[in-house]
C-alpha cells in the first residue's frame, strides 16, 4: 500500500508522543513493505520533499513553534498548516495513495483535506486518527468564549470521517458519548512501542529516584508533584526526582522549585537528544508519575511499563492512562484521582517508595498489560488491515 499520514508535527524534529509513536508505526509498516508518507510542517532542512531511511517527507507549510508563551496552542500554527495543506497537498498527486490516515487533531486541517479530496482525488479512501477526544466542555475551558468555534469544528470533523481510528478505549468511548458517532464506525488500535534497549535486561535501580517524563506543558501538572515534593523528601530524605523533558512551562517550573527550596532534590534534565537517554533515565528510576489530566495514551507510561518501572498516574474522564496500566484491582496504587490535591501525591509516592514489594507488583501487572503493544507483532499488522479494509469497503461504495 501506498499511505499518507497528514499531521502537523514531524518526528524527530518535534519529539512529542503522539509524533514519535507515529514515526514508529510508519516504520513498522515500511519493514512490511508498504510505502509511507508524511504530509506536515517542514521541520527539516533541505527542500520540502525529501526521503530519509525510506520515509517520504513533504512540507506543506513552514516549520511554526506550536506553542504560545502561556503553553497553549497558538492558533496560528493550526491554521498555517491547514492553509497548507489546501493549497499544496493536492500538487501530489493523490489518486496514487491507496489510503490518507488523517490526524483530527489540529481540526482546521481536517476541512482542507476534505476540500483537496473532493477537487483531486474523490475516490482516495481516508480514515481519522483521534488521539484524544476534547468535547465541548473542555473547549470552553481551554479557550473561553472562543471554544466555541473549535467544538463546532471537532463535532463537524467527527460528522464527516467514514471511519475512525481511535488510540484507546477511552477516547473512542468520548467520541461515541461527546460526538455521537456510532461504535460500529470506529475501531480502537492503541499505539504500541519498540522494544526495549540492551541496558534494559538488566536495569539498576537508584533509591529514591523518581522521574517525570515529557513535554512541559500546563495540562501535565508537573507543578503538582514540586508542590509534592517538600513533604515527600521530609519523609524519604533520600528521595531525587528528575524532570526529563522541555516546554513552555520549564522557567515557571524552575522558579517554583526555587521558592519551594527543593534544591537539588529536584533535577531538570532538559529535552534528551536520545531515545535511549530518556529509557535510561526511566529505567533507573523507582517510580514514574504521569500526573496530566489528559492523555490520549501516554507513550512515556508504555515505555514505564516496559522497562518494569512502577507507574503512579491521574485518572479521570479525560485522560486514557488508566487503560494500559494493568488490571485495576492489581493496580490500585498506581491510580490516583485526577482532582486530588499535592498531598495526595506525596503520601502514595512515599508509600511506594517505601515498599519495594508493592512496587514489584505494580511493574509486574503493568509488564504484563503492555506485552500485547508490540509494534512489530500486534500493533502494526492491526493498522495494516484496518486500512486494508477500509479501502475495500471505500472503494467498493459501502
Amino acid at each position: 500500500m501506498k499511505i499518507g499520514f497528514v499531521y502537523d508535527a514531524v518526528y524527530p524534529w518535534i519529539k512529542g508522543g503522539g509524533e514519535k509513536t507515529l514515526y514508529e508505526l510508519a516504520c513498522e509498516l515500511r519493514d512490511r513493505g508498504h510505502e509511507c508518507h508524511f504530509f506536515g510542517m517542514q521541520c527539516w532542512p533541505g527542500t520540502a520533499d525529501m526521503t530519509c531511511d525510506g520515509l517520504h517527507y513533504h512540507a506543506v507549510c513552514p516549520n511554526i513553534p506550536l506553542y504560545g508563551p502561556g503553553g497553549k496552542r497558538r492558533i496560528s500554527q493550526p491554521l498555517r498548516f491547514a492553509w497548507g495543506v489546501l493549497t499544496r497537498l493536492g500538487r501530489h498527486d493523490l489518486r496514487t495513495f491507496d489510503i490518507l490516515d488523517v490526524h483530527a487533531f489540529p481540526f482546521f486541517s481536517v476541512p482542507a483535506f476534505w476540500i483537496v479530496r473532493r477537487l483531486h482525488a474523490a475516490k482516495l479512501p481516508w480514515l481519522l486518527t483521534w488521539l484524544e477526544v476534547w468535547g465541548r466542555d473542555y473547549w470552553s475551558r481551554y479557550a473561553g468564549r472562543k471554544g466555541f468555534v473549535g467544538a463546532w469544528l471537532e463535532q463537524w470533523c467527527a460528522r464527516t470521517a467514514p471511519h475512525h481510528l481511535c488510540i484507546s478505549e477511552t477516547t473512542a468511548e468520548r467520541l461515541s458519548k461527546l460526538l455521537a458517532v456510532p461504535r460500529d464506525l470506529t475501531t480502537v488500535i492503541p499505539r504500541g512501542f519498540a522494544g526495549p534497549p540492551a541496558f534494559a535486561s538488566v536495569p539498576v535501580r537508584v533509591p529514591g529516584r523518581v522521574v517525570i517524563a515529557g513535554r512541559l506543558l500546563a495540562y501535565k501538572r508537573t507543578e503538582l508533584i514540586l508542590a509534592a515534593w517538600p513533604s515527600v523528601v521530609e519523609r524519604v530524605p533520600h528521595a531525587v526526582l528528575h524532570v526529563v523533558g522541555d516546554g513552555p512551562e520549564l522557567s515557571a517550573l524552575k522558579r517554583l522549585a526555587d521558592q519551594l527550596k527543593l534544591g537539588e532534590s529536584v533535577r531538570f534534565l532538559g529535552q534528551l537528544a536520545e531515545r535511549d537517554q530518556v529509557l535510561a533515565e526511566i529505567a533507573a528510576a523507582e517510580l514514574l508519575l504521569q500526573p496530566s489530566v489528559r492523555e490520549g495514551q501516554s507513550t512515556v507510561v508504555l515505555e514505564a511499563l516496559m522497562l518494569g518501572t512502577p507507574v503512579v498516574a491521574a485518572v479521570g474522564d479525560e485522560t486514557a492512562v488508566g487503560d494500559f496500566l494493568g488490571d485495576s484491582q492489581m493496580t490500585a496504587l498506581a491510580r490516583i484521582e485526577a482532582g486530588v490535591p499535592a498531598e495526595a501525591w506525596s503520601q502514595r509516592i512515599v508509600q511506594l517508595l517505601r515498599d519495594s514489594d508493592a512496587r514489584t507488583k505494580l511493574a509486574s501487572a503493568g509488564s504484563a498489560a503492555v506485552q500485547k503493544l508490540g509494534w512489530r507483532d500486534h500493533i502494526a499488522p492491526a493498522v495494516e488491515r484496518l486500512y486494508q479494509q477500509q479501502i475495500a469497503e471505500q472503494s467498493s461504495g459501502r
